[in-house]
């Protein structure tokens, strides 16, 4: 039969659409209880609603695009054909339009009922006709109404659907943003968030923060059986008071304040302040494998900061004295949650009316501290009124006294290896015109226990007391090798050197002690600075001055402290020279102005300028540089030689502006000797620095590598 000119791939797409079951199913007893396949019911219902919105549209497009144009009377009969093949499109009579579609329907009017054809497939097995299938009267309207009830049934379907659809797509969105924004109830233990290795351990909160990524890696606080509270040694440094020094190799613990020194001993309640001894009434100092721990309420006495302890887990929250905190409560109940946003997980579920601290706003969220030691995030909806407190100060401010002079300090040092330099100091003093201070290098650590090596005189300190001249001693430990570290770190041999230096400085009439120690360690940190804090209690005490002596500061020797010595020591000198050292690889000044400016502006940012002592040189250096401009070696030369080294080889000094030096060189057998002068021209510009940020005064380093010219223009600037 023709198939209404379909290929023949067409042509078996429309049989499985319209049923057809030849050549594709054995027997009608392979299908459903209608004869249909399981297949086939879902495609007989799709091609069904298929055909019923075809023949709308065909009615639509005969009553409305074109009016049908008919015999009166005439009725159109149905085609009869066998099952599941393509109709034929139907033949009208002359003048009228001809419609085609697939499975078109035949309508045909008799008496003025419709009638139309049913055009499922034959379920019964057999071929034959489609039954008729009646519709309602269409009544005796115009010709242009024609259809329209078909029409509007198809596409009523079809809205049926369309908000189906749209109904489904909202229910989803309405599911996706209720998933995306509810508020999640799941739960996070606090033991998860405050992370522990221990029983005993404790998360410490300072302040509100507190980071949870740590997870235990640190130990920071303990809380013992005893429900006593301790922080780690270093967490305490660190974060709140850096003057607790430990001697690890005697388990002995020291504490310096404005006054007086505190000691304490390992797993002992008592300690003693100055020459008093007291109780805690619980352990000071324990020791945990590598841990040291401090009690919390031992470092109250002496640090301004207070806490609270929270168990389960054990937390610490630790308020320092002068914070700023914000205040609030909470206006209903509310979830207190890990982060900002309401799918973060819960730690508390916080009650109306709890106080929480409000460390940060983040607009619709804040962090917040509650009462019960919780760390988190609650919806800015739920605070009260915001109102700023400050953490309230227990301990008076530290008052730390200072021996100074009113006038500026001109201080000379004066090497002296052998009791016979002494001798000497009479002329020092006729040729140093304006040296108000003597600093003879006569104490020399010896070893690693504390001892001395002496070259003091009593005649030399009654000779510059005769002429007005203060003596201040200089100790160093430069001659004598020793571990620095283990000198100042033991409390036994720090003991030792103080009392040493203070024995001295007392039995020979000294007017001060001037500290220059050098090259030491950084491992040595805390036992110098615990050493200057115990020396100045003692040169306090009994009216002597401390002055120490620091490089130009830099990230290498910052452990060196100079804030710690601007509360302790009366005076901070810069040595302001070695800028380049007879180590040094590349060739350069000894103390070009640059560096000179900047030595004084980084101290200036630790220590008050009236009690900054500018070192400047008598000396410099000769370098020998190859033809790559390496430093071979160098020479020093004090100012004197230094004339006579460009006198003799008729070198031409050069200023350079930028250095604020002259600069002379020669050539000799493939070297190049140059020299960035000390002169008189360079020495006048560090004066004036040293002028223009209204210094304490200068020192000069050293007795004998100056010329007699200087000294005309030192005392000028020292008046």
């Amino acid at each position: 039969m023709d198939k209404g000119g379909f290929d023949e791939t067409e042509q078996k797409i429309l049989a499985e659409l319209m049923g057809d079951t030849s050549g594709t199913q054995s027997s009608a007893g392979q299908g459903g209880p209608d004869g249909r396949t399981k297949m086939q019911e879902p495609v007989a219902e799709v091609k069904r609603i298929f055909e019923e919105a075809q023949e709308s549209l065909t009615d639509v497009q005969g009553a409305v695009m074109q009016p049908v144009q008919e015999p009166q009377g005439a009725v159109m009969q149905p085609v009869q054909e066998p099952q599941g093949t393509v109709m034929k499109a139907a033949q009208n009579t002359p003048g009228e339009p001809e419609y085609m579609s697939i499975r078109s329907s035949k309508i045909a009017k008799e008496s003025g009922e419709e009638k139309t054809f049913d055009r499922s497939p034959d379920t019964s097995g057999g071929g034959g006709s489609v039954p008729p299938r009646k519709t309602s009267k269409r009544g005796s309207g115009s010709k242009g109404e024609k259809g329209f009830p078909a029409f509007f049934n198809a596409h009523k379907r079809g809205l049926i659907l369309i908000i189906l659809v749209l109904a489904g797509v909202i229910a989803l969105t309405i599911g996706v943003l209720y998933w995306r924004y509810s508020p999640t109830k799941e739960h996070m233990d606090l033991s998860k968030f405050f992370v522990l290795s221990d029983e005993k351990d404790a998360a410490v909160i300072v302040d509100g923060e507190y980071d949870p990524e740590k997870k235990g890696a640190v130990v920071e606080g303990r809380i013992d059986g005893n429900k006593n509270a301790y922080l780690e040694l270093n967490f305490l440094k660190t974060n709140f008071d850096r003057g607790y020094t430990y001697d690890e190799n005697n388990g002995i613990l020291r504490y310096a304040t404005d006054r007086e020194l505190i000691t304490a001993n390992l797993d002992s309640s008592s300690y003693t302040v100055g020459k008093s001894s007291k109780d805690l009434g619980k352990t000071v100092l324990v020791k945990d494998g590598y841990d040291v721990f401090l009690s919390l309420d031992f470092i109250r006495l002496f640090t301004d900061i207070d806490y609270v302890t929270y168990p389960s887990p054990n937390r610490i929250a630790i308020m320092t004295a002068g914070t700023k905190v914000q205040n609030a409560s909470l206006t209903r109940d509310t979830a207190v949650r890990k982060n900002g946003g309401v799918k973060s997980l819960i730690l508390e579920d916080a009650e109306k009316g709890e106080g929480v601290k409000v460390l940060e706003n983040f607009g619709k969220w804040s962090k917040v501290l509650t009462d019960k030691g919780v760390l988190g995030y609650v919806e800015n909806k739920c605070l009260s009124e915001v109102a700023e407190s400050v953490n309230a100060k227990r301990l008076p401010e530290p008052v730390y006294n200072h021996i100074t002079s009113d006038k500026k300090i001109c201080l000379l040092w004066h090497q002296v290896n052998t009791q016979v330099q002494n001798s000497s100091i009479s002329n020092i003093l006729e040729r140093a015109k304006g040296v108000n201070v003597m600093a003879p290098t006569w104490y020399v650590v010896k070893d690693n226990d504390g001892n001395l090596e002496s070259y003091v005189s009593t005649a030399y300190v009654k000779a510059c007391h005769n002429a007005g001249v203060k003596v201040w001693a200089t100790v160093n430990n430069i001659d004598i090798k020793t571990d620095g570290a283990l000198l100042l770190n033991t409390v036994s041999s720090r003991d030792t050197l103080v009392n040493n230096l203070i024995a001295a400085a007392i039995s020979n009439d000294l007017d001060g002690i001037n500290v220059d120690f050098e090259g030491l360690p950084a491992k040595a940190a805390d036992g110098y600075r615990q050493f200057i804090r115990e020396l100045s209690l003692k040169c306090e005490a009994n009216e002597i001055v401390l002055s120490v002596d620091n490089y130009v500061p830099s990230p290498s020797n910052a452990f060196y402290d100079r804030a710690n010595q601007a509360d302790y020591a009366d005076y901070v000198v810069i040595m302001g020279y070695d800028e380049h050292w007879g180590g040094s690889k590349d060739p350069g000044s000894v103390a070009s102005l640059p560096f000179v400016k900047k030595g004084i502006e980084d101290t200036k940012k630790d220590v008050p300028a009236d009690r900054i002592i500018l070192g400047m040189p008598f000396y410099t250096r000769v370098w020998q540089i190859n033809n790559n401009g390496e430093a071979v070696t160098s020479n020093v030369l004090s100012m004197d030689n230094t004339d006579a080294w460009i006198e003799e080889n008729k070198v031409v000094p050069i200023w350079d502006e930028s250095l604020g030096q002259n600069v002379g060189e020669y050539k000799k057998d493939n070297l190049i000797y140059r020299c960035w002068l000390e002169d008189e021209q360079s020495l006048i510009l560090k004066l004036q620095l040293m002028q223009e940020n209204r210094l304490a005064g200068g020192a000069f380093w050293k007795n004998g590598q100056d010329k007699l010219s200087v000294w005309d223009i030192i005392i000028t600037y020292m008046r």
